[in-house]
């Protein structure tokens, strides 16, 4: 599964162009911010748009798959560009045995909980050059909050086929629908996002994906997984 596009609201849209734009050196068009409401980053595999919020202060988690081979690289990137990583217990790169991955966490002007993370499995992302902007891919990740982790998770595998990627405990406050190169996160509502103490709370967000080939799913899948929740994923 591949997260081609994804949007999401905000409350300081000027901080986070700034952020995105500048401070990381994400692509975004000129005209992107110019007056407008929104403005949209592209990568190699996602558009990631951000929009003005209607109300309150939404932030969500998600991640970056970036370099497989560059995580150390990457987090003296983000250092030199004045930004903190989250620390866990003394930890900042976390080691995902179960997921084949390292990864390290820091925030966002909005709070938003921003992830990078090297996926072993896809050998094909190495790269020989220092690490830049170009080894950050795609969105790969992104948080969905819900009432009833089991029922989400059923909802997804049996109408639009996403396997179990991996769950915790029991499973009824968390689930990895997907693969490597792009998973649904589904939490408990109100469960403390990793590495933090910021609880998953439920924001608009429109997402589109594609599935593998030979995948046979309804087009677009508006209720997630009933009209609660303000979500809207697309099958392309």
């Amino acid at each position: 599964m591949e997260i081609r596009s994804l949007a999401i609201a905000t409350h300081c849209l000027d901080d986070l162009y700034d952020f995105y734009a500048a401070v990381l050196g994400l692509p975004v068009g000129e005209s992107s911010r110019q007056g407008q409401p929104s403005f949209t980053i592209t990568l190699e595999g996602t558009r990631f748009t951000f929009s003005e919020a209607a109300q309150g202060q939404p932030y969500y988690h998600f991640a970056f798959n970036i370099a497989e081979n560059k995580i150390e690289e990457a987090l003296k990137w983000i250092k030199a560009k004045g930004i903190e990583p989250i620390e866990w217990n003394g930890i900042v790169i976390h080691d995902f045995k179960n997921w084949n991955a390292h990864s390290f966490y820091f925030f966002d002007p909005a709070g938003n909980i921003v992830e990078f993370i090297a996926r072993h499995d896809l050998k094909q992302t190495q790269r020989n050059a220092p690490f830049d902007v170009s080894h950050i891919f795609s969105v790969s990740e992104i948080g969905w909050v819900v009432d009833n982790v089991l029922d989400a998770r059923r909802a997804m595998q049996e109408e639009i086929g996403l396997p179990l990627y991996y769950t915790e405990g029991d499973g009824r406050r968390f689930a990895a629908m997907g693969d490597p190169c792009g998973l649904f996160i589904l939490v408990e509502k109100g469960r403390d996002w990793f590495p933090t103490q910021r609880p998953a709370r439920v924001f608009p967000m429109k997402v589109a994906i594609s599935m593998p080939v030979g995948s046979i799913v309804a087009s677009v899948w508006t209720c997630f997984p009933s009209e609660n929740y303000p979500y809207a994923l697309e099958v392309l």
